[in-house]
């Protein structure tokens, strides 16, 4: 599918005082420089590895956060009935509805799923080649998952594929934690 014009539909509908309908003409006329870093991170994400598995970090103070919550006794990782391996744990941060990285929305609402889709198919291929670069010796799938229902979004999901995650020692199958 040609996603040129569809995008440059999306960002006129959304920015018509920019008047232009080449896509690319787009960031200068509604952005500047410090959004543009602030959104670098999110193209380019910074990702932590713990236990020798590797955590997307997209929210801030995520190494703290991932590491409490699997070390934490009060606060079993995986509420579920049957025990959890640590590739499941670690499956379980890896994943980002990609409505919710953003708390400001602006219309035309009639735009948001293909924009959703757009900015999912490419953060696919951004955090694909990052995790290549970062990690060599490993591979990963990065891959979107269309919402369940109506309570989920387009979601995108990270899993290392190989070399296959094995539990750690200290890993807690029937906790999901650390102990």
């Amino acid at each position: 599918m040609e996603t040129e014009p569809i995008v440059a539909q999306l960002l006129q509908a959304a920015f018509p005082e920019a008047n232009s309908m080449d896509p690319v003409a787009f960031y200068d006329g509604v952005g500047d420089l410090f959004q543009a870093v602030a959104f670098s991170f999110l193209f380019w994400p910074k990702f932590i590895t713990f236990h020798d598995a590797v955590f997307i970090a997209l929210n801030g103070d995520d190494e703290r956060f991932i590491i409490n919550r699997l070390t934490d006794r009060n606060g079993k990782m995986i509420s579920r009935s049957r025990e959890s391996s640590w590739q499941e744990a670690v499956d379980s941060f890896n994943w980002v509805e990609v409505a919710h990285l953003f708390i400001h929305w602006r219309g035309p609402q009639e735009y948001h799923v293909d924009a959703e889709d757009f900015l999912g198919e490419v953060l696919c291929q951004a955090w694909s080649a990052k995790l290549k670069k970062n990690f060599p010796e490993r591979d990963f799938s990065v891959f979107l998952d269309e919402p369940e229902d109506s309570s989920t979004s387009l979601t995108i999901n990270i899993k290392q594929v190989s070399p296959v995650l094995e539990d750690p020692p200290s890993w807690n199958r029937k906790l999901g934690i650390f102990e």
